[in-house]
């Protein structure tokens, strides 16, 4: 479940600084037969702007749907190595937000965050003033704006075919290397978001790696060949939007944690459709 590691559980390195031995390997998809990225032309358009209107389109006040399927790549090889494919539901409204990637399903409410995992029957409530790892939500595009504006980060728009392509680097962020949007010029609705990222260490698929193969890679690990040098491995993210709902909710109405559980103060119990799953409840003495 390499997809779910990275989204719910936070696989980013957390190191705060590093010199890159591959600076120039960031996003590898869209990569031509000789060597370059085909991003397409300058537009000329002032990507701060661009990127105003997609978080406007992106999000609508009643509330929207998204439907999908996030992809890993692994980018260290000769051709991009397709890992993991898997499909998503998103929902957002006023801040908060809910969506499901198997084994799956996230609620983030104003208060708290409800995690359900369905492999392990497990539904954990965590109280978002005790919350000790922020969980990240890779589809926030207020968020993603709130960052690159802090960070500086550079962004310019192109052009390829009939969609616009707004790219973000120079990220200072220790795992994220760069953000590539796909969108209509008409609507800005998103169709494609690629999110290049770099780790310390291989993601391993545990169904198809030895107990050899293990112990070589966590040997090249140890390995510094240069004192200001550190192996790093490149992975990127592509999120596919296949369907875009607009919604009509009002303030109130977006409760889907009642599915899984009853909130009543800090009493907190299983409904009954989930009463074989483990309840956890952190705010609990």
């Amino acid at each position: 479940m390499v997809i779910v590691l990275i989204l719910v559980y936070t696989a980013a390195v957390t190191q705060t600084s590093r010199v890159s031995k591959n600076p120039e390997k960031k996003i590898t998809a869209g990569v031509t037969d000789e060597g370059a990225v085909d991003i397409g032309e300058p537009t000329g358009d002032d990507p701060w702007e661009e990127l105003d209107k997609l978080v406007k389109a992106y999000y609508v006040k009643t509330g929207a749907f998204y439907q999908g399927t996030i992809k890993l790549f692994d980018g260290n090889g000769d051709n991009d190595k397709l890992l993991e494919e898997k499909k998503f539901e998103y929902t957002c409204f006023s801040n908060e937000y809910s969506y499901s990637l198997a084994p799956f399903e996230i609620v983030s409410k104003k208060n708290y965050t409800v995690i359900v995992n369905h492999d392990d029957k497990l539904v954990a409530v965590v109280p978002k003033i005790t919350e000790k790892i922020k969980n990240k939500d890779l589809f926030n595009l207020s968020d993603f704006k709130k960052m690159i504006e802090e960070q500086k980060a550079n962004i310019k728009v192109t052009q390829l075919g009939n969609e616009k392509i707004l790219t973000v680097d120079s990220i200072q962020s220790p795992d994220i290397q760069g953000y590539r949007i796909y969108y209509s010029p008409q609507t800005y609705r998103i169709s494609k978001m690629l999110i290049g990222m770099s780790r310390l260490s291989p993601l391993i698929d545990e169904s198809d790696v030895s107990q050899k193969k293990t112990e070589e890679i966590t040997q090249q690990e140890t390995v510094i060949t240069d004192e200001d040098e550190i192996e790093e491995y490149y992975y990127y993210l592509e999120i596919n939007y296949s369907v875009i709902t607009a919604l009509s909710l009002h303030q109130g109405e977006f409760n889907p944690e009642n599915k899984f559980v009853k909130i009543d103060g800090k009493k907190i119990e299983l409904t009954a459709e989930f009463k074989e799953y483990q309840l956890f409840n952190s705010d609990e003495p």
